[in-house]
This record gives structure tokens, C-alpha cells and sequence, in this order.
């Protein structure tokens, strides 16, 4: 039997693993926050969504027209996707192959995309989401839970 200062300790130590571990996870999300889109602040990518940004304001977002623009920018969406792991099509699998991290930025990603172009709700965006990327119920859940606690869809 241990002794109540013991069982205490014990407690104490794993809270101190969870802290570190969180820790690492705040790090990785600091970084990606530092990080998001710089390949668009430079070079031939920050050039190519330049000549075309103006094309996205009128079209609807998952629109016939907005299909047709992300067509025209598809050779420098592919390198922007290459090197940025937040969006499923860096992934040969998709969303399958992401980690949670890439999954928050993305989330947050798609909140923020959706503010900016205003012509669609968030709350479509994720349904539009969920059937362009294939995603499962349980794992669509998880992502509108995240985004009700993140006041996303209030």
C-alpha cells in the first residue's frame, strides 16, 4: 500500500508528463502559426496568387467558378501543397495521412478563408469540406467540435 504523499507524487509526476507533452504540442503549433503560408510571400508562388487573387472574389467558394480558378492556379497550388502539410492534398492519403496538428491548422485555415471571402458560412465551408476530402462522420464530428469550442460556428 502506498502512502498518500506517495500516490500524491505520482499524481504530480504524470501531471508533469502531460505538461511537457502539451508543451510540445503548443511548440509545434507556435511554429506553424510563424510558418503558414510563407511560400506565398515570395517567388513564383507569391507571384502566381497575386495575378490571380482577384479571380477568387468572385467566385463562390466550391462553385462551378471557383473549381475553374483553382484549375488555372493548379500547377502553383501543387508546389504550395508539396511543402505545406496542412492541406489534405499534401497527402497521397488525404486527411488520412495528416496529424492532428496539420488537421488544427487546417481547421483554422478554413475558418480564416472563410472570413476573408465572406460569401460563404463556415458551417457550409465544412460540408463542402467534408465532401471534397472525403471525410468520415466521426472524424467530421471531431472537427465541428473543435470548431464550436474555437467559437467558429457561433
Amino acid at each position: 500500500m502506498i502512502t498518500k504523499e506517495q500516490y500524491r507524487n505520482s499524481v504530480l509526476a504524470h501531471k508533469l508528463s502531460v505538461k511537457i507533452g502539451l508543451q510540445r504540442v503548443i511548440d509545434d503549433l507556435h511554429k506553424r502559426a510563424d510558418n503558414h503560408d510563407d511560400d506565398k510571400l515570395e517567388g513564383e508562388i507569391l507571384d502566381s496568387f497575386y495575378e490571380i487573387s482577384g479571380k477568387f472574389e468572385h467566385a463562390k467558394f466550391g462553385s462551378k467558378e471557383y473549381e475553374n480558378v483553382l484549375e488555372k492556379l493548379k500547377p502553383t497550388l501543387d508546389k504550395h501543397y508539396a511543402i505545406n502539410e496542412h492541406h489534405p492534398q499534401h497527402n497521397e492519403n488525404g486527411i488520412s495521412g495528416m496529424n492532428l496538428m496539420a488537421m488544427l491548422e487546417m481547421l483554422v485555415d478554413w475558418k480564416s478563408a472563410s472570413s476573408a471571402y465572406g460569401d460563404t458560412s463556415f458551417l457550409t465551408s465544412m460540408e463542402i469540406n467534408k465532401k471534397r476530402f472525403d471525410i468520415d462522420e466521426q472524424l467530421y464530428r471531431v472537427l465541428l467540435n473543435t470548431a464550436q469550442s474555437l467559437g467558429y460556428l457561433d
